[in-house]
């Protein structure tokens, strides 16, 4: 079954996107990068975060077409308590919480970049975790000293807790074999006529696109960059693609985010509301990102597991 490219604005807008943002990196003096990577992480907040997640009550809602309040509650209630138990286990032990956070992304991010090789569904697995283990990994690869100095920048982490990781090799072979892998993923797919090729080359540049803006840009940045541009927008204009009576354009994005705001809002007045109760733990953007992502990463895990049940609906489909 060939993938006939039913998504293209969610390929190629999300690398028109990466290539804006970054053209305006290269632009910024070094010294006021990480100021840039900070009015992108807030922009993310309004633009990208809160709705991406707040998004997933419409996927309930077109997966399961609830009609009574009993399972719209179930869901709430579902998704809260998973999000509690993950910032439980971040009390308990946060060193564990920051790798379980990292690992969800990965597939998270992996899995959402591998729409064109769904038909097919180990070639989709296998190139979800090799793309994922880039987009999440390659900052350890390419900047290990300060990415490592950010990680512990995280609530209950303590100077020299991530200590261990201290062998930059290892990251960037494991970058060089995911990216050899994606290659041979999707080179296969092309052979065996699962996707076309035009989507297979918008995947490759992509990839390479990402891979020099990890390397040149610091991890606080880069990694705003990619999920600004290329997750976050992605995820949008798909799901947009997805709903009935939406289109996959800024008009259907600016509907979306109205849409959410039931969301959006308290979210953001919680993060406000900690800021002024704990003002000593925004002093600096890096920390005041590590607060932020602290909070993505306890709703990462209700929203992952939505995602990949989702997932799993459409590969059945497909074959």
């Amino acid at each position: 079954m060939i993938q006939t490219e039913p998504y293209s604005a969610a390929h190629k807008a999300p690398i028109f996107c990466l290539l804006a943002l970054g053209a305006v990196g290269f632009a910024v003096p070094p010294s006021r990068l990480v100021e840039y990577a900070g009015l992108l992480w807030l922009l993310s907040i309004l633009c990208i975060g809160m709705p991406h997640g707040a998004a997933d009550w419409f996927i309930f809602k077109k997966l399961f077409q609830p009609q009574k309040i009993g399972p719209k509650l179930g869901f709430i209630s579902a998704y809260c308590v998973l999000a509690g138990l993950y910032l439980w286990l971040w009390k308990l032990s946060p060193e564990s919480a920051v790798i379980l956070f990292l690992l969800l992304t990965a597939w998270h991010w992996g899995s959402g970049d591998s729409l064109g090789l769904r038909p097919n569904p180990l070639c989709w697995i296998t190139h979800s975790l090799a793309r994922g283990s880039i987009v999440v990994f390659a900052p350890l690869a390419f900047h290990l000293d300060e990415t490592r100095s950010f990680l512990e920048k995280f609530p209950g982490i303590h100077d020299g807790d991530f200590g261990y990781i201290n062998n930059q090799n290892v990251f960037f072979i494991w970058i060089l074999f995911s990216a050899i892998t994606c290659l041979l993923m999707w080179g296969y797919a092309i052979r065996k006529k699962i996707s076309v090729i035009g989507m297979g080359r918008l995947s490759i540049a992509e990839l390479f696109l990402i891979l020099i803006i990890y390397y040149y840009f610091p991890p606080l940045l880069s990694v705003a960059l990619y999920f600004l541009s290329i997750h976050g927008l992605r995820h949008m204009l798909y799901l947009l693609k997805e709903l009935p009576s939406k289109q996959p354009n800024l008009s259907g994005i600016f509907r979306l985010h109205i849409a959410s705001l039931g969301c959006t809002l308290p979210a953001v007045a919680v993060m406000i509301v900690f800021w002024q109760l704990y003002p000593e733990k925004f002093l600096t953007i890096e920390s005041s990102t590590a607060q932020y992502l602290v909070l993505i990463a306890g709703l990462t895990l209700p929203h992952a597991i939505l995602i990949v049940y989702w997932d799993i609906l459409k590969l059945g489909r497909s074959n």
